[in-house]
């Protein structure tokens, strides 16, 4: 299941990434028990990649490599998420891919609305569920990671703060100084991107962003964090568990 969600919702950060102004050329397919994903338009392996791969599922591998690269020149590089002990490193070796990262996906029923652990304390420290009208302060926030251009920022705004993909921030007075996202599928949520002003981090911003994403969808919500992490850390102690493992392999073009 969580090969689908990965999916969807890869196609629908190929649509609203701000990093770039080309329109998306999204397209998966599946060969056998691999999810396979490539964008011609974004270089990035996060788009092209294959999903679920295990010793049983290796035969559908070069397959899936050349449908990612069209039977071309490779121009991106491509990743593979390995299910945890699978013994496939010699092959992926041999086809020159690199182990770069493990990351571990985590899951947790919805808290109910009521049960909010900071509901004493002052509201300027309780986090709020952004609208349209905070696009120019999230805007500003998302840029502290490097400048945004007009035009890409005016085509994708749109697909920020909406019913599916939606920001909570925590300000300072009149200025954003956190905000994490959640991506709604039906009752189940992905937990998306969290970031936070430098002069704020340590003091507990991105933990109870948590808790306001986990009361707000009434299903299963899934992330997927680097171990032994502070992001780790802080959803297990918002009531996350572990759910899968990943080895990350990357090949450059």
């Amino acid at each position: 299941m969580i090969n689908r969600f990965e999916v969807d919702y890869a196609r629908f950060n190929a649509l609203k990434t701000v990093a770039t102004a080309t329109p998306s050329a999204f397209e998966h397919i599946r060969f056998g028990d691999l999810y396979v994903t490539r964008d011609q338009a974004r270089s990035d392996s996060y788009y092209n990649r294959i999903l679920g791969l295990t010793k049983a599922s290796t035969p559908g591998l070069n397959d899936a490599l050349s449908w990612i690269h069209d039977d071309t020149e490779p121009q991106s590089s491509v990743r593979v998420d390995v299910e945890a002990q699978s013994d496939v490193g010699d092959t992926l070796r041999h086809l020159g891919f690199q182990n770069v990262d493990t990351l571990i996906w985590l899951h947790a029923v919805s808290s109910a609305p009521g049960q909010d652990p900071y509901s004493g304390e002052p509201d300027s420290r309780r986090p709020r569920l952004l609208t349209t009208v905070d696009w120019p302060a999230l805007r500003r926030l998302l840029e502290g990671h490097g400048p945004i251009a007009d035009v890409v920022w005016n085509d994708k705004r749109i697909h920020f703060c909406t019913d599916t993909f939606r920001w909570f921030g925590i300000f300072d007075g009149h200025r954003l100084v956190s905000a994490a996202s959640i991506w709604i599928t039906g009752s189940d949520a992905i937990l998306g991107s969290a970031f936070t002003v430098p002069d704020w981090r340590g003091q507990g911003c991105q933990l109870r962003l948590l808790h306001a994403r986990r009361r707000l969808t009434p299903g299963t919500l899934f992330v997927d964090v680097a171990p032994d992490s502070t992001s780790y850390r802080n959803c297990v102690r918002a009531g996350f568990t572990d759910l899968d493992y990943r080895q990350i392999w990357i090949r450059q073009p």
